[in-house]
């Protein structure tokens, strides 16, 4: 709606594209297509899903970032020496010997290409994701289940955190978005806010990251 695009126009929607970052690529029935940057741009659309209006609350009690008991996880190598990277390098963890066993034979067919990354660079790569998911789970939860509503019973237990002022900051700002968004109406509104709105509303909770 605020690219001006009717839905009965579209014709395929790719979420993620074009290179890394990339870009979600709009493809009209008319031959045309809309790109949409992913970062970087005024217009981009990851502040505009980062701002937890689009959030599902069952995602708040999740503390897995890292599919923790899958035999391989992927993730995007947001690393500052792959800024300008534009090929997708992943970052890959292998849990298993049956996921080791899919890769080396990816790799001898020439599929893929490997090297080795250190366990510091792949937490380094998803910092915010790993403090949202396990950081602040306990304040989340907590907050969760002083309003009144229930939280999942995990199967595994997860460390207990000391919960920090700024976890529980960071929890509020992340419930209240999640809330509003629940309201009857309240996404329609999103079409008539600029973008400019989206990003710097995106800032708040990037400033609260890092406190």
């Amino acid at each position: 709606k605020k690219l001006g695009v009717p839905r009965t126009h579209i014709k395929e929607i790719a979420y993620r594209g074009q290179g890394w970052p990339g870009c979600m690529l709009i493809k009209l029935k008319n031959g045309s297509s809309v790109l949409v940057p992913y970062v970087g741009n005024w217009n981009a659309y990851l502040p505009i899903f980062s701002c937890f209006f689009f959030t599902p609350k069952r995602c708040l009690m999740c503390l897995d970032e890292t599919n923790e008991v899958s035999d391989i996880s992927f993730g995007d190598a947001w690393l500052p020496e792959l800024k300008n990277e534009k090929r997708g390098e992943s970052i890959l963890v292998v849990r298993t010997l049956k996921g080791q066993e899919i890769l080396n034979f990816a790799e001898s067919a020439g599929a893929i290409f490997l090297r080795p990354v250190e366990s510091d660079r792949v937490r380094q790569s998803q910092a915010e994701p790993l403090k949202f998911k396990k950081d602040d789970i306990e304040a989340r939860l907590a907050a969760i289940k002083a309003l009144g509503q229930k939280i999942p019973k995990f199967d595994s237990e997860h460390s207990p955190c000391s919960r920090p002022f700024s976890s529980y900051l960071r929890s509020l700002y992340v419930l209240s978005n999640v809330s509003i968004a629940e309201r009857r109406g309240f996404k329609k509104t999103l079409a008539y806010i600029p973008f400019p709105f989206f990003r710097l509303y995106y800032g708040i909770y990037k400033l609260l990251s890092h406190i």
